[in-house]
């Protein structure tokens, strides 16, 4: 069992047509006890993560749509897309204000059921999906309650597996029928109950070898006008951010950090995103897909790599993050 994904604001994805994507911090769209902020995908945009391929997956999110119910929403809003052919394999797909399960049958979209997105109303989704040529799975749990379901044959591609989950918006024609998204987990295993907690208010750390500073990248929403960067390989920046303050019955499953990314025409061409503990420095994988185009990056680490043992609510109120250019 693993998380494969977990962010709550947009930096964290590759973003296509970043002009319309919006950013909010009014509490009216995400529970402020875990998030600072939500993001919108407007018109054309999406916000878009890819990770391993899997054939059985549960994806968390936290959504409002003030335009939900609009008789002129006629747009896939969330796609969930194979590794192999490029595939939509399962979608959910606003049809004038209505809201249709749809999975993929080989040549064509099949509508399966029907859920309800009350307008300007929080929902905290939970989808879970299986491929399987008898037993698989597209079901939709609401606020923890299952909604609706198609059970039965999901394996008409062949080889199929997911590796790609797509944020999207109702309705392509204007820039605010997007549902605003927060408090976003990809695992494989049951989301139902979980969050995201924003560790933000970045500050100066304790390792610094890239030019720029936190005040450089402490925006909540994407702003690529300020931004730090190295010129040498094997450089690290590590910061400080803020503790965790929910309640202290809970129990932390992993801690993920994200960062928009990108790589000069020289010099370093790819980055690492780590993480300072105990003093030390992890790094996780090379940034998949890292080019010289703005690219989301997200490393989750589900264990203190120092301790190698579940994280710790001090442990991670002393944490700093960071990057590491790499050749």
């Amino acid at each position: 069992m693993a998380i494969l994904f977990a962010a709550s604001e947009v930096e964290s994805f590759t973003i296509i047509d970043v002009a319309t994507v919006n950013t909010t911090t009014s509490s009216s769209f995400f529970n402020p006890t875990y998030s600072r902020s939500a993001f919108r995908c407007g018109n054309t945009s999406v916000a878009k993560t890819t990770f391993a391929p899997q054939t059985e997956l549960w994806i968390h999110f936290h959504a409002v749509g003030d335009y939900a119910e609009a008789t002129n929403s006629d747009d896939a809003w969330l796609k969930l897309v194979d590794s192999v052919n490029n595939e939509i394999l399962f979608q959910l797909d606003a049809d004038n204000g209505n809201h249709n399960l749809e999975y993929w049958n080989g040549s064509s979209f099949t509508q399966s059921s029907l859920i309800t997105f009350p307008e300007d109303t929080k929902i905290v989704f939970d989808i879970h999906v299986k491929i399987d040529s008898v037993n698989g799975v597209f079901r939709v749990y609401k606020d923890g309650i299952l909604s609706a379901e198609y059970l039965g044959n999901t394996n008409f591609v062949s080889g199929a597996a997911i590796d790609q989950v797509i944020f999207g918006t109702m309705y392509t024609g204007t820039d605010n029928y997007g549902p605003y998204y927060s408090e976003i987990i990809i695992a494989t295993e049951p989301t139902i109950g979980w969050h995201v907690f924003t560790l933000g208010g970045l500050a100066a750390g304790t390792t610094s070898e890239w030019t720029g500073s936190s005040a450089d990248i402490d925006e909540i929403a994407i702003n690529y006008s300020d931004f730090i960067y190295s010129n040498t390989a094997d450089q690290v920046s590590t910061f400080n951010v803020s503790d965790i303050t929910v309640p202290i019955n809970h129990e932390i499953k992993a801690v993920a950090v994200g960062a928009q990314s990108r790589r000069g025409a020289t010099g370093p061409q790819n980055l690492e995103l780590a993480i300072k503990t105990n003093s030390t420095v992890y790094t996780g994988g090379n940034v998949d897909g890292l080019n010289t185009g703005w690219t989301g990056a997200n490393e989750v680490w589900p264990v203190n790599p120092n301790t190698t043992m579940q994280w710790t609510e001090s442990e991670v109120n002393a944490i700093e993050v960071g990057v590491k250019s790499k050749t």
